[in-house]
């Protein structure tokens, strides 16, 4: 790639980074999440493509304010900051939920019952051996280290006993967060893949809780207050845009990323499946294989629409099947590029592709090696319980760029701006692995 088209990627990039920037958060069905497909709709027909439309409805809870005061000793109630929700944990009226309110512990789980209850939350280091396997570390020489702290780790804890204690017959839920820095958990929104639970949830930082914990001790009143609106049979998009092989017309290459999460760094994978589609196009490039190019709604409520396969993703497949299975008349995917979290480096040191075979693996050395490329890559084969190349399920060769930063589940703050230079880089970086797997595979 000349510079003169170098430099038009970065400054097309830097024009979709900022239109996704100004749309805010986009997670599944919000109104940021419609504008952000419209918009990309309106790029994929610019380039004269064949779109291809996947509609899907689901339930959509849309939260539109959050608040919670704590009674004062005189009766009447004082502010206490929350610092987040959980989405689609429940609602409540304008009025909000006022009740006693109770902390959680193995002693008092059958004295719950129209109580609010307040839960302690504490950071859980995941062994790394557990999630995946390390096969290499380029260059070679550093360690990755074997205890993970990432928010998203505790969230099926969570969920569990969010639904325990609604079964239960408590009212309302106040997660407290212990031991997070409390600009890492600032507007996050974890849990947030579950459909709705049926019983409002907010988070509050430790700081904060103190009078909360007091007020349990005393069984004072808390009034928590969750409004917004239920949306049923709410409607979102998936696109796909092929680009027809020449030589192996029954083989094929999928690259693919969701549309929809909290902030600009979560959901702007897409524009790197953007970048890689245009420079295709204005390049006049035709390709060996086929090459199908999927923009996936429904990552932030996989509950709804990633069905039993939990992965919107995969989920997608199930329903086309001629894109990659091989039967009969059918393409065979020979391998799935992803990209997501694009930019975010300044929060994640190390680039960590999750390869699935002993192909992809050598694909990438062999790409590495010949290319002299010195930042640092893990790659690394996922368990079986931990599916983020998205097409593991279904024995896909797969290649995922996810590096999973710590601020990936907070509401669109100014500190998650993905870094550019960085965003370029790991673009160009699978515009050209992509390039050597149509030709090599």
């Amino acid at each position: 790639m000349d510079k003169p088209v170098q430099d038009q990627l970065k400054r097309n990039l830097a024009k979709w980074q900022e239109h996704l920037n100004q749309l805010g958060s986009h997670l599944t069905g919000s109104y940021g999440h419609v504008a952000f497909i419209e918009w990309l709709k309106t790029e994929l027909l610019n380039m004269q493509y064949d779109l291809k439309n996947c509609t899907q409805f689901f339930n959509y809870c849309e939260v539109n304010y959050w608040r919670l005061r704590v009674q004062k000793p005189d009766g009447s109630f004082e502010e206490v900051q929350p610092i987040g929700y959980v989405p689609y944990s429940g609602l409540t009226s304008a009025n909000g939920i006022t009740g006693t309110l109770t902390r959680w512990n193995k002693f008092n789980q059958k004295k719950i019952k129209n109580k609010l209850v307040l839960l302690d939350v504490y950071p859980y280091k995941a062994n790394r051996h557990m999630l995946y396997k390390v096969y290499s570390q380029l260059p070679y020489g550093f360690n990755l280290p074997s205890k993970l702290i990432q928010p998203a780790i505790i969230s099926q804890h969570i969920i569990t006993l969010i639904k325990k204690i609604r079964n239960l017959g408590a009212s309302g839920i106040i997660l407290i967060c212990h031991h997070f820095p409390e600009k890492l958990m600032k507007n996050n929104i974890l849990p947030f893949t579950d459909t709705y639970l049926g019983i409002p949830t907010l988070w509050i930082n430790q700081k904060n809780a103190a009078c909360l914990i007091a007020a349990a001790a005393q069984n004072k009143k808390v009034c928590l207050t969750l409004t917004g609106t239920y949306h049923k049979k709410w409607r979102t998009e998936s696109l796909a845009v092929t680009i027809p092989g020449t030589l192996q017309n029954s083989k094929s290459i999928i690259i693919s990323s969701h549309t929809d999460g909290p902030n600009s760094i979560e959901g702007n994978g897409p524009l790197g499946v953007l970048a890689i589609l245009k420079y295709f196009h204005d390049q006049k490039i035709v390709p060996q294989k086929n090459l199908h190019f999927l923009f996936i709604s429904g990552h932030s409520q996989l509950s709804q629409l990633g069905k039993k396969e939990h992965s919107a993703t995969t989920n997608w497949l199930t329903h086309y099947p001629e894109y990659w299975d091989g039967k009969k008349d059918h393409q065979k995917a020979l391998l799935c590029l992803t990209m997501e979290h694009l930019g975010s480096l300044k929060f994640s040191k190390e680039n960590i592709f999750y390869a699935s075979t002993r192909t992809t693996r050598k694909l990438i050395i062999h790409f590495s090696k010949t290319n002299q490329l010195n930042n640092k890559k893990i790659l690394v084969s996922p368990r079986k319980c931990f599916y983020l190349s998205r097409t593991n399920a279904y024995k896909i060769p797969t290649i995922s760029l996810t590096p999973l930063p710590l601020y990936l589940f907070q509401l669109t703050d100014k500190q998650v701006t993905p870094d550019s230079d960085v965003m370029f880089k790991q673009i160009f970086y699978y515009l050209n692995l992509l390039l050597l797997a149509d030709k090599k595979l």
